[in-house]
C-alpha cells in the first residue's frame, strides 16, 4: 500500500547533496563496469555482455533520453555517455558474437538476430512505458537489471570460463545497482511526487513497490555472479584481482 506523506528531512539541502553523491556513486560504478566490459571483451575477443542485456541497455538509454530526463541537461549528458559506452560493446557482439557456441541457424542469421533483438526491446520498452506511465523509468530499469543479472549468471555457467568477464565487472555491476536502489528508495529530485511503502523506512521516495520486490532478487544474483567469477578464475589458475 502506498501513502503520501510530508518530507521528513528537515535539512533539505543536506538531503539533496547526499542524493547527488549517491547518484554520482551509481554513475561511476556503472561507468567502471562498462569500461571493464569493453576492455575485457576486446582483449579476449569475446562479448562481455549477453546480447539481450545489451539490447535492453541501448533501448533503455535511448528511451531515457526521449521520456525520462525531462529536459535535465545533466541527465541527458549522462545517458548519452552511457549510450556511447554501449556502442563498443555492440561492436564486440557483432565481431565476436559468432565465437560463442550456438546453433548453425543462429550463426547464419546472426546480424539479423542482433537487429531483431534491438527492435523487439524497443517495442517492449515503449509499450511498457505507455501502459504503466513509468515516468521516472525506475520500474523498467529494475526489471531490466533483474534480466541482466540473470543473463550474466547464465553466461558464465554456459561458457564455463571467464572470457570477456572479470571480477571487477561483477563487483562494479553490483555496486552500481545497489547505489541505484538506495537512490530509488531514499532520494530523488525534490520535484517528484513523494510516495512510500508502509513496510519500508519512511523517506521521500519515488520508488514503486515493484522495485522493492525486484531488487532483492538482483542483489542475490549479483552476489552469485561475483562468487562464480571468482571461483572460475581460481579454477583456471587465474588471479581474479590481477585480471582486468
Amino acid at each position: 500500500m502506498r501513502r503520501e506523506h510530508e518530507v521528513l528531512f528537515e535539512d533539505l539541502v543536506l538531503y539533496g547533496r547526499v542524493g547527488v553523491l549517491i547518484s554520482v556513486a551509481a554513475a561511476v560504478c556503472w561507468t567502471l563496469a562498462y569500461s571493464f566490459i569493453i576492455r575485457r571483451g576486446f582483449k579476449d575477443r569475446m562479448p562481455g555482455m549477453p546480447l539481450a542485456a545489451l539490447s535492453a541497455n541501448i533501448v533503455w538509454e535511448a528511451v531515457s533520453v526521449v521520456w525520462y530526463v525531462d529536459g535535465d541537461i545533466k541527465l541527458l549528458i549522462m545517458q548519452g555517455v552511457w549510450l556511447g559506452f554501449d556502442l563498443p560493446i555492440l561492436v564486440q557482439i557483432l565481431r565476436f558474437g559468432r565465437n560463442q557456441p550456438q546453433h548453425a541457424l543462429l550463426a547464419k542469421h546472426y546480424n539479423l538476430i542482433v537487429l531483431a533483438s534491438l527492435v523487439a526491446f524497443g517495442m517492449v520498452f515503449a509499450g511498457f512505458t505507455a501502459q504503466f506511465g513509468d515516468k521516472t523509468g525506475w520500474m523498467i530499469a529494475f526489471l531490466q537489471n533483474l534480466m541482466m543479472s540473470t543473463l550474466f549468471v547464465a553466461m558464465i555457467l554456459r561458457r564455463d570460463n571467464v572470457e570477456g568477464q572479470s571480477l571487477y565487472i561483477a563487483i562494479f555491476k553490483f555496486l552500481g545497482t545497489f547505489s541505484a536502489f538506495l537512490l530509488a528508495t531514499y532520494w530523488c529530485p525534490l520535484n517528484w511526487k513523494i510516495i512510500a511503502v508502509d513496510w519500508l523506512p519512511s523517506a521521500p521516495t519515488p520508488m514503486y513497490p515493484l522495485v522493492a520486490w525486484t531488487y532483492p532478487l538482483i542483489f542475490v544474483l549479483d552476489l552469485l555472479y561475483i562468487g562464480l567469477v571468482y571461483r572460475k578464475s581460481r579454477e583456471l589458475g587465474l588471479d581474479p584481482w590481477r585480471r582486468y
